[in-house]
Formats: C-alpha cells, sequence, structure tokens
C-alpha cells in the first residue's frame, strides 16, 4: 500500500503499553447489564468534549480500529501501525471492586481487546481512557485481529512512560472516535526460560510522543453493499483489489471499496480532504485525485476539499491526505494508504492518505542535481558489441538510466509530477485497486497502462491520468463491467517472484529495461566524474540489476526465438557492471570519483543479491 521510496510496509514487530488489557474477559457483573446512558469523557477534567453510550450500545455490534496519526521526537515509522477494523461488542463488568467497560471481540471467544475504568460520577458513568494501561503489550491485539506495523527494529518493543493523555473526544450518534497521547520509548526485550518478558534496554535514549487514534463504529448503520463481487472474480479477469483482508490471506471475500456505482446509491460521492498540505501541492493532490474521476464516467463522483482543523486521519467517516514534514530515515515511502474497511463486507468506511513530505523534497533536492549534472552534454548510450555481444539499439531510444528524474525537468517541475504520480497512485489503493507491476510493459505514447505500477525515477513524473488498466479496473469493481479488448496486463505484489514480466522499476520490455538500464546505467557512471549519494544509486542500478537476474531464473518465460539472445545480453550487462572502468580520457582526480561511484554500486549490488540469495530467489 505504500508509494515507494524503497520498501513496502509490513516489517512484524512488538508493541507495548500502548493501549490496555488483552486476553479473556471476566463475566459480566452482576447488576451490570441495565448500566445505560454511559459517559465517555476525558478522565476528571472539566473538558465539555463528552461522548455518550446509551443502553442500546450494550447490545449492538461496533467496528474499532486504531492507528498512529502523530509522532514527535519518535521514530517516524510508528506512523505505519494501523490495526485493522474488526468487529466488536461493549460489557460492562465489575472485578474487584473496580467497574470496567470492556470492548471484546464480537466472536464465539469474546477475546477482551480494551479495557477501561469507570465510576459513577452526578448518576452517569465516566470512563477513564486513560486506564487502558501503560504495561501491557499491544502486540496481543495486533496478533488478534491484524494490522500493519513496524517500528525499525524487528525486536522493538513500545513502552509507555504513564498514562496516555486523552487529546480528545468527537462524536456522532453512531461514531467515537478518541485520541490518545502517549508518551514512549522503545525497547528489547529479554525472555527468561519460564517465558517470562522483562526489557534487556531501550534502543532510544530518551521518550517521544506517539498520537494513536481508536475509534468505535455502529455496524448497522453503515452503507450496505448491495452487489456482491470477490477478489478471485476480479483475479480471472486479471483486475486486482484487495479484499478485508489487505489481499494476504483469502481470495474468497468481497473487494474492497466504497458503496457507489452499482452497490450503492449511484449518486454517491466521494470526499478527499487535504490536510497540511502546502500550497505548492494543492492543485497537485487535486488533480491526482480529480483524475480517478475518468473511471466512474463523470467529474463528479470524486471531489476534494480542504479539511478543516477538527478534521484528521484515522476517522472512519472520512478520507484524509495528511502531508508530513520532519519525518526520520525510518520512513521508507513517499506515500502510504491506510484504509477502514468494514471486515465482513469489504465496506470502505473511510480512507487516509500520508504523504513523506520534507524529507522527500529534500532527498530529491540531491537527485535532480545530480541528474542535471550527470545529463549535461548528452547521455552515452553503449551500442556495438560488448566482448562478443552485439547491442542493436531501436532508432531514436534513449537511455534508461535508472537513477536519474527526468533531465528536461527542473526540481520544482519534476516534483509536482512526483507527486501528481504518487498521490494518484495512493487513491487508486484507497479505492481498493492493488499493485500492478505489469503496468508498464503496456505503454501508449509512453504512458504506463497502470499508475499502480512502480515506475522508474525519470518517467514516474509523467502522469496522465488513469491508465487502460486503470479505468477497466474501476469500471469492473464498481459497476461490474468486463474488461472489453485485449487482455489486461496485470500482476501483484506476490507474483514478483513468480513470472519474469512482474517487476518494479522498469519501463516498456522488461528484458530492455533490465539489461540497458544496467548498460546505460552504468555506462554514464564511468564517462561523468560526478561524486554520486546513496540516495542517487539505491533501488536504481540495483533494481535493474535484481530484474535482470530474475528474468534470467525464469528464462523459460521468455519468447523461444529470442531467448538465447536475451540470456547472453544479460549476461554481458551484468559482467560490466561488475567490470567497467573509468573513461580512458578522464584525469586522474575525475577517476577517482568514478572508481568510487563504481565501487559503491557493486557494494550495493553483491549486498541485493546476498539478499536475494537469503531469500531463496537466486
Amino acid at each position: 500500500m505504500s508509494h515507494r521510496v524503497s520498501a513496502r510496509l509490513g516489517i512484524a514487530f512488538a508493541l507495548s503499553g500502548l493501549f490496555g488489557l488483552v486476553g479473556c474477559g471476566a463475566p459480566q457483573g452482576a447488576g451490570d447489564a441495565d448500566v445505560s446512558n454511559l459517559e465517555w469523557v476525558k478522565s476528571r477534567t472539566n473538558s465539555t468534549q463528552y461522548a455518550y453510550l446509551e443502553s442500546r450500545d450494550l447490545a449492538d455490534t461496533f467496528i474499532f480500529g486504531a492507528s498512529v496519526i502523530g509522532v514527535d521526537d519518535f521514530i517516524s515509522s510508528a506512523l505505519n501501525m494501523v490495526i485493522r477494523p474488526t468487529n466488536v461488542k461493549l460489557r460492562t463488568r465489575t472485578t474487584g471492586g473496580v467497574k470496567k467497560l470492556d470492548v471484546l471481540t464480537a466472536d464465539a471467544n469474546q477475546e477482551t481487546l480494551l479495557s477501561f475504568n469507570t465510576k459513577a460520577v452526578s448518576g452517569k458513568t465516566e470512563i477513564d481512557f486513560a486506564s487502558a494501561g501503560n504495561d501491557v503489550q499491544l502486540r496481543g491485539l495486533i496478533d488478534a485481529i491484524g494490522g500493519i506495523y513496524t517500528a525499525g527494529d524487528m525486536d522493538g518493543y513500545w513502552v509507555s512512560s504513564g498514562a496516555p493523555r486523552v487529546l480528545k473526544i468527537q462524536q456522532d450518534a453512531d461514531t467515537l472516535v478518541v485520541d490518545l497521547l502517549h508518551t514512549i520509548r522503545q525497547a528489547v526485550l529479554k525472555t527468561d526460560i519460564f517465558g517470562n518478558q522483562t526489557i534487556d534496554h531501550f534502543v532510544s535514549d530518551h521518550a517521544g510522543k506517539v498520537t494513536i487514534r481508536v475509534f468505535l463504529k455502529r455496524k448497522k448503520t453503515l452503507a450496505r453493499i448491495n452487489r456482491n463481487r470477490k477478489v478471485a472474480d476480479g483475479l480471472a479477469k486479471s483486475v486486482g483489489y484487495f479484499g478485508p483482508d489487505l489481499g494476504g490471506e483469502s481470495n474468497d471475500v468481497q473487494i474492497q471499496r466504497f458503496a457507489i456505482g452499482d452497490a450503492q446509491d449511484a449518486s454517491s460521492s466521494i470526499t478527499f480532504y487535504l490536510k497540511d498540505v502546502p500550497a505548492e501541492f494543492k492543485s497537485v493532490a487535486q488533480k491526482a485525485i480529480l483524475s480517478w474521476n475518468a473511471g466512474f464516467g463523470n467529474g463528479s463522483v470524486i471531489k476534494v476539499a480542504d479539511a478543516p482543523a477538527s478534521l484528521d486521519a484515522g476517522d472512519p467517516r472520512f478520507n484524509v491526505v495528511k502531508w508530513f514534514n520532519g519525518l526520520d530515515d525510518e520512513i521508507g515511502w513517499a506515500g502510504v494508504a491506510k484504509m477502514i474497511v468494514e471486515p465482513d463486507t469489504g465496506l470502505v468506511m473511510g480512507g487516509n492518505l500520508y504523504l513523506n513530505g520534507g524529507s522527500v523534497l529534500e532527498m530529491y533536492k540531491g537527485i535532480t542535481d545530480f541528474s542535471q549534472r550527470m545529463g549535461a552534454g548528452g547521455l552515452p548510450i553503449l551500442s556495438g558489441t560488448l566482448g562478443n555481444v552485439r547491442f542493436d539499439r531501436d532508432p531514436g531510444e534513449k537511455p534508461v538510466v535508472p537513477y536519474l528524474s527526468d533531465l528536461t525537468q527542473n526540481y520544482a517541475s519534476y516534483m509536482q509530477g512526483y507527486y501528481l504520480e504518487t498521490i494518484a497512485h495512493e487513491v487508486g489503493h484507497v479505492l481498493g485497486l492493488r499493485h500492478n507491476f505489469r503496468g508498464s510493459t503496456e505503454l501508449t505514447a509512453n504512458e504506463s497502462a497502470s499508475v499502480m505500477d512502480y515506475s522508474p525515477r525519470a518517467e514516474r513524473a509523467h502522469y496522465k491520468g488513469p491508465g487502460r488498466y486503470d479505468v477497466a479496473a474501476i469500471r469492473w469493481g464498481y459497476f461490474g463491467e468486463a474488461p472489453r479488448g485485449a487482455a489486461l496486463p496485470f500482476c501483484t505484489d506476490e507474483d514478483i517472484w513468480k513470472f519474469y514480466d512482474c517487476s518494479q522499476g522498469d519501463w516498456g520490455a522488461p528484458e530492455k529495461s533490465a539489461i540497458y538500464g544496467l548498460l546505460d546505467g552504468t555506462l554514464a557512471l564511468t564517462k561523468k566524474p560526478i561524486e554520486a549519494t546513496e540516495d542517487v544509486l539505491v533501488s536504481s542500478l540495483t533494481g535493474a540489476l535484481e530484474n535482470a537476474l530474475k528474468i534470467k531464473k525464469f528464462s523459460a518465460q521468455l519468447p523461444a526465438a529470442t531467448r538465447a539472445d536475451t540470456l547472453k545480453k544479460i549476461d554481458a550487462a551484468y559482467n560490466y557492471l561488475y567490470t567497467a572502468a573509468p573513461d580512458a580520457a578522464l584525469t586522474a582526480p575525475q577517476k577517482a570519483i568514478v572508481e568510487k561511484n563504481l565501487a559503491r554500486v557493486r557494494e550495493l549490488a553483491k549486498k541485493k543479491e546476498d539478499e536475494l540469495r537469503a531469500a531463496g530467489n537466486l
């Protein structure tokens, strides 16, 4: 669901102390069954922000979910954490003389996910949100109902320092949203022979702040999906949709989508609210979001508005595009989509799109500057023979240099195009679409068939609107229209190491993209004495190398007529990456720069090969 700076999210780790009790709840206390008019309030404050639960709430089913919506002086990858929405029930009980309100899974197990202390105040029941506990590991909660979570260190636990502070409570008749501010540190635990865990050491040298948004949404008030459509049905038509489980567990589930089109009222619309988006990127965000109207047949289904100050991400009633500045190096994405989905029907209740602003802008200043200097005087193209292998380039073909941004654009215009494509990609996820890494194998006027692909840096900033695949996918998912014409090019994340032509970062014919990516990229480095940073080189030439090695692994899938020639060229390009020398015409100081660049690329390439081998992909 993330748009690439580096890798997709989903690193498993353990958390502690963010919410509350995990385990089996005790039986309901005597005399509590008739409790009504419960008042959820900031505990022991004079705040006027109240939320009420009436007696009917103890019988109804709710959707529960949570996500991180802000960090301050803590690892930014905490923003990746989102707990998958799940069906829950509410229960009051008394244990040890203390009245409790439990949030339970709405299944036969009735596992307690959260538990709050309550007390009688002026004839009503006040719920202390800050009493959700600060010593219990949250990992049990995540393991119980699923989610995406990462904190940089696979062994990292989050440990609260004291009780959380309730920042805000929002409500309507059927929705409750609570923001909890936690002071936390990341720690590594140790386990004794009896299975008891204690803190071994802290990863961070001081505590930071993390804001968690928790919500409850009354299930029976949600829009209904009138037309059933399953993930498997889409795959049979080469169309990829998420299911409520984010596509990871079963294809025999309903697709993830909003209640519009044939699913619900055809006059319904979807509004995306822009939160903290800088003025210079507001029109870009608006254009990217509205471009998806092409799939809905008119210009009014998708809408854009500025978010009022009180509106933020993580609320199941809204779709929010939120811009973040000041994020640290733990973030591996330029944008990420986090959907709030009903677990049974796939209904998208709300969609959140996080944008990595300041750090990406700063990184691309260096990349764009490097690109402009590398491109001065034109980029060299390897033609003729290399060893005993001949390379015949297509007339007018431009070099495929993965680590360069577009040479025809300056930094400001390139970043406008970059975020245009990034936001459009993430909106596609919010609408339900999965990645499509075959999109760029079909080009029309040098435009990919799908914005759901991962494009090279130079090509990603030329988004003109949803491609042929994207429109067909929307028409099927939302209106039941079977794709027309030629078969749609489609593959997704789990297909990458199944097919030679299912790759990230390629453009056009996968074989040529990999071969000439290695050749042109290496040749440019040998001739251009411009020192390259890691940002420039990472996920560039090494990406072309990965694709080339994958094509070799699945060479039996290549067209028989060109297979032998393709493999010869891949071997020649691979060897060139490891053996190329600085251009003879360079001065000694210039050669030193080139040698440093080549050595760094080879180091990164070797690391990539080791990673692929360890994963069993080589």
